[in-house]
């Protein structure tokens, strides 16, 4: 039971990572990108979220394409809700479509009647969302993802549980954390969800910026107590 409270808070933990991260990536959305594309940039520094053998066979394919696409229609949502724009889902193009002023944010419920209408009535959208979907009774699979989830409390690589304290300090201060602080996984997430609300391009900020505050939470988890 304990197993499965720490596997499923690892889930959560990183998906909205994940979520966050193509959040930035607006203007490659809104040109439109494939998905080994877009797995291709999130692989990549700042993010790193996903490591070279992400794509190496069927299994490890199969869970790396539900992750993403669970984190796409969730994001999908976000956007319907807040009036933003509608975002296309297909493993050959993932586009967003930007309202052009005739929605407003203000509408409460054009938006959260279209975002019931693509969480519950497309088919898809109800496949990706249930995260059951994405669990299987495949030893071998099962071996992998332990795995997986292990790399990313250790950050994602080897390296960024080994950073050195200049490094801890850098990201502490990107985030606006005292130093001196200690630090559980509530509070920086506090700190993170802050310091992003503040970079992101949609606040006032830009992408680099954001992307630099993420990159600094995941350098910072695996130095973080686990007691909450």
């Amino acid at each position: 039971m304990i197993k499965n409270k720490v596997e499923q808070a690892l889930h959560l933990q990183f998906n909205e990572v994940l979520i966050d991260a193509i959040g930035t990536l607006q203007e490659e959305l809104e040109k439109g990108i494939s998905e080994y594309a877009l797995i291709s940039l999130l692989q990549a520094p700042p993010f790193s979220l996903f490591d070279e053998s992400c794509l190496s066979n069927q299994s490890t394919l199969f869970k790396t394409h539900f992750i993403l696409f669970h984190c796409l229609y969730r994001l999908q949502k976000q956007y319907l809700m807040a009036s933003k724009g509608y975002l296309e889902i297909h493993a050959l193009r993932i586009q967003l479509n930007v309202f052009d002023g005739k929605h407003k944010a203000t509408d409460d419920e054009f938006s959260r009647q279209n975002a019931v209408n693509v969480s519950e009535q497309d088919e898809l959208a109800k496949y990706y969302l249930d995260w059951s979907n994405y669990k299987t009774t495949d030893k071998e699979i099962d071996t992998l993802l332990a795995s997986f989830w292990e790399r990313f409390v250790k950050g994602g690589h080897d390296n960024l549980a080994n950073a050195s304290s200049g490094d801890i300090n850098a990201a502490k201060n990107q985030l606006a954390i005292p130093v001196d602080i200690t630090l559980s996984r509530s509070v920086l997430k506090q700190y993170y969800r802050k310091a992003l609300q503040l970079a992101h391009p949609d606040k006032g900020g830009c992408k680099e910026r954001a992307q630099a505050v993420i990159a600094s939470y995941k350098l910072l988890l695996p130095h973080v107590t686990a007691s909450d």
